[in-house]
């Protein structure tokens, strides 16, 4: 498979940050190279991360990982993992990938 080339990565890095902000997630600034952002949502607290530009350019596939800080509260909206509260995207298609996220994100801070 094909690796994500650097323009492509500057767009999705660009437009998942814009989602993000604009839904009022908070940027947590960690030692990690990873992105990391907070949302308050009523399902609960969203954690959401996704690579840095370096570590997403490794990669064929285009990756938000989010995780539900209560899964019991969660799964009553959501289709999470019960347990770890995991709502991850992983696409070969970029604009697939910010669609999808765009939605749950659009869904999650209007429930």
């Amino acid at each position: 498979m094909k690796k994500i080339i650097k323009k492509d990565a500057l767009d999705f890095y660009n437009k998942i940050t814009d989602i993000l902000l604009k839904s009022s997630a908070v940027n947590v600034k960690t030692e990690s190279d990873r992105n990391y952002y907070v949302l308050n949502t009523s399902a609960g607290t969203l954690n959401i991360i996704f690579e840095s530009l370096e570590d997403m350019r490794k990669s064929s596939l285009y990756t938000v990982y989010t995780r539900f800080e209560e899964p019991d509260k969660a799964i009553k909206h959501y289709d999470c993992n019960p347990y770890s509260g995991k709502y991850n995207f992983h696409k070969l298609d970029k604009e697939s990938c910010i669609d999808s996220f765009n939605s749950f994100i659009t869904d999650v801070t209007n429930l």
